[in-house]
């Protein structure tokens, strides 16, 4: 009976997990980002995001700082980004990339924007998932390990 229980229970989970990527496979690109605007999108309330513009502690990241000389840096940003696994960049306007990271199994997709303030030296970051509301820490660890191999 447990075992029945149990069995039931994982073809559930599956099933949803499975609805969960098939929603996020046929998840719309958002229209457009903000690189027109020159500034990084705000989050939403929901906790799967992160940004360097963001005054919220739970949403915030700290901007990647860079010594080189501006068009360098971005460049520098492109290369490690393509190098990625399952990491697309979309858009490349001037200072600013807009990249897609799909996840290894279910294949959602996060959006991650770079950009490049020249004035203070640093580049603005945001990521955050299409769909959902829990990222589990996903995007946090994924600006994280960019801060990591850009310091590098």
């Amino acid at each position: 009976m447990l075992r029945a229980l149990l069995q039931g229970g994982a073809v559930l989970l599956l099933l949803l997990l499975l609805a969960l990527a098939l929603r996020s496979a046929l998840a719309k690109r958002p229209e457009r980002f903000a690189a027109a605007a020159r500034q990084i999108t705000p989050c939403p309330l929901s906790p799967n995001c992160v940004s360097s513009r963001s005054t919220d502690p739970a949403h915030r990241v700290d901007p990647l700082s860079f010594e080189a000389p501006p068009e360098e840096t971005l460049q520098r940003l492109r290369g490690l980004l393509e190098a990625l696994p399952r990491t697309r960049v979309m858009t490349a306007d001037g200072s600013y990339l807009h990249v897609e990271c799909t996840s290894r199994i279910f294949r959602f997709v996060d959006d991650l924007e770079l950009l490049l303030d020249r004035e203070d030296a640093v580049v603005h970051v945001r990521s955050a998932s299409r769909i959902g509301y829990f990222d589990f820490g996903t995007n946090r660890r994924r600006v994280e390990a960019l801060r990591t191999l850009f310091s590098e």
